[in-house]
């Protein structure tokens, strides 16, 4: 039996701390989670809060309580400054001297740091965290794909520093101009505002969000949305029909992105336009209304494409 009751056993501040892990999976530069992805990835700030909560001492008041919870809710932040981090380093070193009975009047640059362990460590957000709050962290991991993610987190920057950062992005352009030189014809750079001609079979550029850019005269496209077509069954139409469920760009909370399918009369082919809306309903159309069951309906005159004509011309133009 011991009386070495932790803070974790004690109170954390559950809902400020989910909230930030939640926003976590927005942040696209400087996280972890762009260097590879691991499925089974932990919020940084939730794993921050689980090693900072196991070495602090559980509060014997309700005012040191309240400071804790404080404490916590400024530590947790994916935005916490080296100040935030350095307060943090030194109330665990104080924990661990009065824990290791050390003399009162011992500087903490003498107290060892505890030591971690993460036995079954995966991408490496736990033995991070321990090392940012300074502690002697040791990690474990069978995966070698998972093993190969924490040395690029954990050690590789340590022991080769800013050199490492110039290396990678050398490399990493090298990449890109060899591959530019392979496949860049198919991803040419389009001026901001320029509608792109149909002839080029690329999709055209529509709406008012391009021309808005004016950090830059050109643009890089990186990829390309796609979609089979047939033709319509109707005799007298003729037109594209693009085998397309939905078009879905982005479904957040007060963000709803989709492609409006416009039917042209005069070339018998559709056009696109990206629609942005704080709402669903907002964007005016439904942007599931497309193929179901293997079917799908002509945007010009309505006719329905059956799921054997469609199999037939995917067979005759195979």
């Amino acid at each position: 039996m011991t009386n070495d009751r932790r803070l974790i056993e004690d109170f954390i501040p559950i809902k400020e701390i989910s909230v930030e892990a939640a926003r976590e999976k927005s942040i696209r530069k400087g996280h972890i989670s762009t260097l590879h992805l691991w499925w089974a990835r932990r919020p940084l700030v939730a794993a921050r809060a689980a090693v900072f909560a196991s070495l602090i001492a559980a509060p014997e008041t309700p005012q040191k309580r309240t400071a804790l919870k404080q404490a916590m809710i400024d530590l947790c932040k994916w935005e916490a400054g080296q100040p935030t981090i350095d307060k943090a380093r030194k109330q665990i070193l104080e924990a661990q001297k009065l824990r290791l009975n050390l003399p009162p009047e011992t500087p903490l640059n003498q107290v060892p740091p505890p030591k971690v362990l993460d036995m079954f460590s995966g991408g490496g957000a736990i033995p991070l965290e321990a090392l940012r709050l300074g502690c002697e962290t040791y990690a474990v991991e069978l995966n070698p794909v998972a093993h190969i993610i924490e040395l690029c987190t954990l050690v590789y920057p340590q022991k080769y520093g800013r050199k490492l950062a110039d290396e990678v992005e050398k490399w990493g352009n090298w990449v890109i101009e060899k591959v530019r030189g392979e496949i860049g014809d198919l991803y040419p750079d389009i001026k901001v505002g320029e509608v792109v001609p149909q002839e080029s079979e690329q999709l055209e550029l529509f709406a008012p969000k391009v021309k808005q850019l004016t950090l830059a005269q050109n643009i890089t496209p990186v990829a390309y949305l796609w979609t089979r077509t047939v033709k319509c069954p109707n005799p007298g139409c003729g037109a594209d029909v693009p085998l397309v469920r939905q078009t879905w760009l982005c479904q957040k909370s007060k963000k709803y992105v989709a492609l409006k399918v416009i039917p042209n009369h005069d070339t018998k082919r559709v056009e696109l336009e990206v629609i942005e809306s704080a709402t669903e309903k907002g964007l005016g159309f439904d942007p599931a209304a497309g193929s179901s069951r293997g079917t799908s309906t002509c945007r010009h005159c309505g006719t329905t494409s059956k799921t054997d004509y469609i199999k037939e011309q995917g067979v005759r133009f195979v």
